[in-house]
């Protein structure tokens, strides 16, 4: 959380969270992707999990999940 959500570097593991989602659970679109980052700031349950870990980590991975889905949203219209 030192670096921008939208850092490169960010972007690497926020790509490995959205394959592991999508390779362990379930079938995952960028829709979907997204949707779950927001429920991270949205759902009291999954804010209170991720604050535990590290107060600000939902709202960073919110934005962070965000910008990815962005990303790969655009690089598809590509």
């Amino acid at each position: 959380m030192e670096k921008s959500p939208t850092s490169p570097q960010v972007q690497i593991w926020v790509d490995r969270w959205y394959k592991s989602i999508h390779t362990h659970f379930y079938d995952c679109s960028l829709e979907i992707f997204e949707a779950l980052g927001h429920g991270y700031v949205s759902d009291p349950q999954f804010t209170a999990f991720y604050e535990k870990v590290k107060p600000g980590l939902a709202v960073f991975m919110d934005k962070a999940m965000t910008h990815y889905c962005q990303l790969k949203q655009a690089e598809a219209k590509t």
